[in-house]
């Protein structure tokens, strides 16, 4: 049960942890102003999937999650010596934020570190990105993946 309260908290007050691991960012590093929104909206989705998983007691939840966030990082080009920054913040937070019967919840979260770092090096996805077939079906761009089979038949 208190697992269950602690997740939901955890929910609730997710933006304005975000809001706060922001603020210590920024403080460092003035660039990040100008994806101010993407960051909170990012680090939130983070503190939601890991509440949740703690709420139902299955890492999976949040390890998923961060698989797929690393996928997207890598995509997008995130820098991995940035994002590492940003999960100590945020691991800096929960410690605050969690009482001592909690800090199981630290450990779910540096699991979902480790698969995001994995996945954000995983190789896989420059193949992917290297296969214009592939790129093309990724993207959501079934007319070009269709034309390329066909301009290549």
């Amino acid at each position: 049960m208190e697992n269950l309260l602690v997740g939901k908290r955890l929910i609730n007050q997710r933006h304005i942890l975000s809001d706060l691991i922001y603020a210590k960012d920024l403080e460092k590093n003035p660039t990040i102003i100008a994806m101010e929104f993407k960051y909170k909206e990012d680090v939130s989705y983070m503190f939601e999937y890991l509440g949740t998983s703690y709420e139902f007691q299955d890492e999976a939840i949040f390890t998923n999650f961060m698989q797929w966030f690393g996928d997207l990082g890598k995509h997008l080009g995130f820098n991995m010596i940035k994002m590492k920054e940003v999960f100590y913040l945020i691991e800096q937070e929960l410690l605050e934020f969690l009482d001592q019967s909690n800090l199981d919840m630290l450990d779910v979260f540096r699991k979902g570190c480790v698969v995001y770092e994995d996945s954000y090096n995983d190789l896989f996805i420059e193949e992917i990105e290297d296969d214009i077939f592939l790129n093309y079906l990724v993207n959501m761009k079934s007319n070009l993946a269709e034309k390329y089979v066909m301009d290549y038949m």
